[in-house]
């Protein structure tokens, strides 16, 4: 038989022959993949939607917009921007045009614009389904009120280990039973979540993203992240503020309680592995601060700062936690209670840390106090809330800022002081949560 009959290879025997044909064909393969994503975000598309004076039968532009979101979602593409103009749209948010890396399909307000979502009664605001993925949702108000469950539903599958990749940025999700719902692989940055009856965020999935987000006036849990029957693995929890969530008034629980209330932590870590909570901001909640829970394992809780809850700063009662570097002070029970296996406690202060106005919602940290370089390195903490690289000093500083000094420009919002205890008022409008606030 000739060497070249056949499959036409034989002349690949040669090691470095096959070699240089195995690169040239993953050279190849990359290319093309980033030529398709190049084609992708070449011949994407911005439409427009306008409530107030917009017609579906428009083409979508600027100068004539589409009437619904529902029109828009129908005329994109994969990877194309849907601009919403100001006004307040009755329905329901439900992207079907999947994106690529890279080329997100995106819905947003027209900058500058206050555009409101709220869905009919008896739906959600924004549904993403377990076959949607890379789309992104920002900058909109979405409003629960009139939500059975969730405002906004990521929907995924635990048995097929498949969940969308979501972002969402910068959106004000307000009012309702629950905030958001799922979250495994995606990102929620920047967002203010407030005066749910229920959860801010109901955790599902593994892999999830939640950064800078401002939880506040939940009456359940800000962060419930738990699932009843499989873990909710590898989730990094950071930059976030988090206050008066927790006195939580549970209609749907009475049956079970015999009562209306049902007091619950501000955060609880219930259950999953390899769960990192850092920098982060927990202070002035009704009941408890942070619980770790007992089916919960190799969690990092790292450079917080834990100030003035009802009763405990943190509640350890995992397998195999790491404690380290956290404030947990001005709590009315313990501040660190650890009944779990195995736990690591390190550099925790649990003192008066010398903040510099935290009646006004300055938590920095002054000159001389005992949190500063006195902590260890972390190197999943390689920066502060701020984003300053730590460490300024000879080591890390405890909590959740790196270096003395006011951090009033820090918390938007907190000029007129640190908030008070308790359920707030049914208020509460604003453009998301901490975004690119941190100075």
């Amino acid at each position: 038989m000739s060497e070249h009959s056949g499959s036409g290879l034989t002349h690949l025997k040669n090691p470095r022959t096959f070699m240089r044909y195995k690169l040239l064909r993953l050279i190849a393969i990359f290319c093309f993949g980033v030529s398709l994503s190049i084609t992708a975000t070449a011949h994407a598309a911005t439409y427009y939607v306008s409530v107030n004076g917009g017609s579906d039968s428009n083409p979508g532009t600027e100068a004539a917009p589409f009437k619904t979101i529902a029109r828009g979602s129908q005329k994109m593409s994969g990877g194309d921007t849907l601009l919403i103009r100001a006004g307040t749209y009755n329905e329901v948010i439900a992207p079907s045009r999947n994106g690529m890396p890279g080329a997100y399909t995106r819905y947003a307000a027209y900058p500058g614009e206050e555009v409101i979502v709220k869905a009919p009664p008896g739906t959600v605001v924004v549904f993403f389904s377990r076959t949607t993925t890379y789309v992104e949702v920002s900058d909109l108000i979405i409003d629960g009120t009139n939500a059975t469950s969730y405002a906004v539903k990521i929907e995924g599958s635990y048995e097929k280990d498949q969940w969308p990749r979501i972002r969402l940025l910068r959106n004000d999700i307000r009012f309702g039973r629950f905030g958001i719902g799922g979250g495994g692989e995606s990102e929620i940055i920047g967002n203010k979540i407030h005066h749910m009856k229920g959860y801010g965020i109901y955790t599902a999935g593994h892999n999830g993203l939640l950064e800078g987000n401002i939880f506040h006036d939940n009456g359940g849990y800000a962060i419930h992240h738990y699932q009843k029957h499989e873990a909710v693995n590898n989730w990094i929890i950071r930059n976030n503020v988090i206050y008066r969530n927790g006195d939580a008034y549970y209609p749907w629980y009475r049956p079970y309680y015999g009562v209306n209330k049902r007091p619950l932590p501000a955060v609880t870590l219930s259950s999953g592995r390899q769960i990192q909570f850092y920098n982060n901001l927990v202070y002035n909640n009704p009941n408890g601060g942070v619980t770790i829970g007992s089916s919960s394992r190799d969690v990092l809780l790292a450079n917080n700062t834990i100030y003035k809850n009802g009763e405990y700063g943190v509640f350890d009662r995992s397998s195999n936690a790491r404690i380290i570097n956290n404030i947990s002070w001005g709590n009315s029970g313990a501040q660190i209670l650890n009944t779990g296996a195995n736990t690591t406690l390190q550099n925790n202060l649990t003192t008066d840390p010398k903040f510099v106005n935290p009646a006004a919602g300055n938590f920095g940290i002054q000159a001389g106090s005992p949190a500063l370089d006195k902590g260890i390195t972390v190197a999943q903490v390689p920066d502060d809330f701020t984003g300053k690289k730590r460490p300024e000093g000879a080591a890390y500083d405890i909590g959740a800022f790196e270096g003395a000094g006011s951090k009033a420009n820090v918390l938007p919002g907190m000029a007129g002081g640190l908030p008070a205890g308790g359920l707030g008022g049914a208020g509460g409008t604003g453009g998301g949560g901490l975004g690119s606030c941190y100075k």
